[in-house]
């Protein structure tokens, strides 16, 4: 019997919602679902190999390709970590001198070795990479139809998240509603493990939400699907979501987020946001992360917002993550080697039985593992955002990438104090924002090009102008 083949329309409309569903589902822990995560890391790497069949890179724009060059360098910095060495360069790597006299101890010589302390953990980070990777792609792959359709997929999902959330802190401590075995118990997670990637989630999701309101407000046509005054009520409810989640990074970012989005709701006719404006806005996310960072919180009065690692605590944490950091610089210890590395530099007799698996703190996690090849990576993906924002935020510009850019921001920030984008769900979601941000493909134009020949009008998120008008973006 030959294979069934599945039709382009179908991909196109309806596999880029599907794989983000079921990764925002299954994908909320970086440590738990392990067998969930691996079966979406096969099904990730599966599309993967299908793009590539199909010459997805031939129909890329070049900021697409420029994306997937960075994330491919990441491979390839984690690839060449795992390469085995003599002993005679092995040795030379920084903090490896005890791993040399553990050999001496036990009276074996030297083996090769790789300059990864954990390749295990490293092979186990290289296919994280899948699932966002995978998404990435199918969304260049979508239509325009499809693309709205991830968008209603991810306010969704959200929504859902938040009030499963609520539902699992009515229920209390010991209820059964919880997801994973480890997460942040008597609170609110929704399909998370971790209370603070739900309020990650209703961050990265409300400018989209802006938006879509953006889009119904400049519209006139009366038979608009979504008005923009049922997204702002959307939008409200789902900053109440990010309220009673608890996350104190998530209230923190929370004010600076809205700023941004009240930015993208004003009319293209009003032009670019003023340079204080901008300013402002960049002052006020710095503050916050600042504030987040050193602020002197009680852990008594933060016990129930902190998550399970209070502010005090975390400062804690990124102390000896960065003394670790120091001891492997320049080359690192290995993607995915910190919880193997950690403990090394822990007091013995400060220890609890609080397990500490991050750094709550992704740049500085990255420092010790990757080196500064690692923060070189993401100094690569800042410039390559900053260069999306510009394009994004002219005159005119599409409100979704505008919406785009402001979650990858919310994102980043969050970064700085907790570990969110190390979930295949935020990390697919992260990845939608990419693909978002002003990068088409010649996949999703084929089909606007011809919609625009028979209507006049694009779908959301096409990122184009009505034919022969002068007027802003329009869904259809």
């Amino acid at each position: 019997m030959g294979m069934v083949a599945i039709p382009d329309s179908f991909v196109a409309r309806f596999t880029a919602p599907a794989w983000l569903l079921a990764c925002l589902v299954l994908g909320g822990s970086s440590g738990g679902g392990v067998l969930v995560n691996g079966l979406l890391q096969i099904a990730g790497g599966a599309i993967v190999c299908w793009a590539i069949t199909r010459g997805f890179w031939s129909t890329l724009e070049r900021p697409a390709r420029q994306l997937l060059m960075i994330v491919a360098a990441a491979a390839l910095l984690a690839l060449i970590s795992l390469i085995p060495l003599p002993p005679a360069l092995w040795t030379l790597l920084p903090s490896r001198d005890e791993v040399f006299r553990a050999y001496a101890l036990i009276g074996m010589p030297a083996p090769w070795l790789p300059v990864s302390l954990t390749p295990d953990a490293t092979i186990a980070a290289l296919f994280s990479l899948l699932p966002p990777l995978a998404m990435f792609l199918l969304l260049g792959a979508s239509s325009a139809e499809g693309r709205r359709a991830t968008l209603f997929t991810l306010v969704a999902v959200a929504f859902a998240s938040v009030l499963f959330g609520v539902v699992q802190q009515v229920a209390g401590f010991r209820s059964n509603t919880y997801i994973y075995q480890f997460t942040s118990r008597g609170g609110a997670v929704g399909f998370f493990a971790n209370r603070n990637h739900l309020a990650t989630l209703c961050l990265m999701t409300i400018p989209f939400l802006a938006a879509m309101a953006a889009f119904s407000r400049r519209k006139r046509d009366a038979t608009q699907l979504f008005g923009w005054a049922p997204a702002i009520g959307a939008l409200l409810l789902l900053v109440v979501g990010a309220i009673v989640v608890q996350s104190l990074a998530g209230w923190i970012l929370l004010p600076p987020t809205l700023m941004a989005c009240a930015l993208l709701f004003r009319r293209p006719r009003e032009g670019k946001p003023s340079r204080a404006l901008v300013a402002g806005l960049v002052a006020l996310v710095a503050a916050a992360v600042l504030f987040a960072l050193f602020a002197p919180w009680s852990p008594a009065d933060l016990a129930r917002v902190g998550g399970e690692v209070q502010p005090q605590q975390r400062r804690g944490i990124m102390g000896l993550s960065w003394q670790a950091a120091r001891h492997f610089a320049p080359v690192g210890s290995g993607w995915g080697s910190f919880v193997d590395v950690y403990h090394r530099f822990e007091n013995p007799t400060t220890v609890t039985s609080t397990f500490v698996n991050h750094a709550h703190n992704d740049y500085l996690e990255l420092l010790l593992e990757t080196g500064i090849g690692g923060i070189a990576l993401v100094l690569a993906l800042a410039v390559w955002w900053l260069g999306r924002i510009r394009e994004a935020w002219r005159s005119g510009g599409d409100p979704v990438a505008r919406a785009a850019t402001i979650s990858i921001g919310a994102l980043m920030a969050h970064s700085f104090v907790d570990y969110p984008i190390r979930t295949a769900a935020i990390a697919c979601v992260a990845a939608l924002c990419c693909g978002l941000a002003g990068v088409r493909t010649a996949a999703a134009e084929a089909p606007r090009r011809t919609r625009e020949r028979s209507t006049g009008t694009i779908m959301l998120g096409a990122g184009a102008r009505p034919r022969g008008k002068s007027a802003a973006p329009a869904t259809s």
